[in-house]
């Protein structure tokens, strides 16, 4: 029995190996959300949970005329919705010193980024303007497909690029 947990401890240890080397590899850019919502500083609880309600949607870039000021994670959207009335504006909550990244950031760095400042979401931006978005769920979900047969993935991945 002791032989059996070793070898699929040694197992689970080169699979998180290949994966942070794949990770290393991979561009943001194939995992980021391009279909999302973002919101206004002016935005209120009220609208905030009206799209949480009607959409997958959880983690938030804030943008003000155009420009990204900030994002709202869903960890402080929930946090507020329990502690804050529904009229507590958006820019009242959002994190304004935040991580962003360019389409070809490397995810490694990307979750590097997230572990330290816990925000949740990256935004993704590309020339000035907001392209995608990139959370811990995305990544998850990544890491579950991938986790499997992660250099198969890799072409998949990388067929995406030439978009």
């Amino acid at each position: 029995m002791l032989s059996m947990t070793g070898f699929g401890r040694a197992e689970a240890e080169e699979q998180g190996t290949i994966l942070r080397r794949v990770f290393h590899q991979v561009p943001i850019r194939a995992l980021m959300l391009e279909d999302f919502q973002s919101l206004s500083p002016e935005d209120n609880l009220s609208r905030v949970l009206e799209i949480i309600c009607h959409s997958a949607q959880e983690d938030f870039p804030v943008l003000k005329d155009g420009r990204l000021v900030g994002v709202l994670p869903k960890n402080l959207i929930f946090r507020a919705l329990r502690e804050m009335p529904l009229e507590t504006r958006v820019e009242e909550i959002m994190v304004k010193d935040f991580f962003q990244a360019e389409p070809d950031t490397p995810l490694d760095r990307a979750l590097k980024e997230l572990a330290e400042n816990k925000a949740g979401v990256v935004p993704v931006v590309e020339a000035g303007k907001l392209v995608g978005i990139l959370t811990l769920d995305q990544i998850a979900k990544y890491q579950l497909v991938c986790g499997a047969k992660p250099q198969e993935q890799l072409a998949w991945i990388f067929s995406r690029q030439t978009r």
